[in-house]
């Protein structure tokens, strides 16, 4: 059975990926901003106040709950995204970025 799942924890303090586990605190400032080992956090923006982060891949959906890092980190290795995401606020399911911008090209 298929479950969707939130990709990542954070507020004021902490930002983590749970597909890889990466987290960072805020504190003093890293430059360059550091990313997540899987792509999922393209950058944590660190301050002494906070952590601000973007997501690629906020809700995936997967068939294993028990393994569904491996799964993901295994789609994320062959195809460079997870085969099932969507945002937070969205009700499509974006297969492919590609694929998604052509649909929405005029003409």
């Amino acid at each position: 059975m298929n479950r969707e799942l939130r990709t990542f924890i954070g507020d004021e303090t902490k930002a983590t990926c749970l597909i890889c586990n990466t987290s960072y605190y805020n504190g003093n400032p890293i430059i360059p901003q550091p990313s997540c080992d899987c792509g999922n956090i393209p950058y944590f923006d660190i301050t002494p106040a906070y952590v601000r982060f973007a997501i690629n891949f906020p809700l995936v959906t997967v068939s294993n709950l028990d393994n569904w890092q491996i799964e993901i980190l295994g789609q994320i290795k062959n195809y460079g995204h997870p085969l099932h995401y969507r945002n937070l606020k969205d009700d499509k399911h974006h297969l492919d970025l590609n694929q998604y911008l052509n649909s929405t090209k005029k003409g």
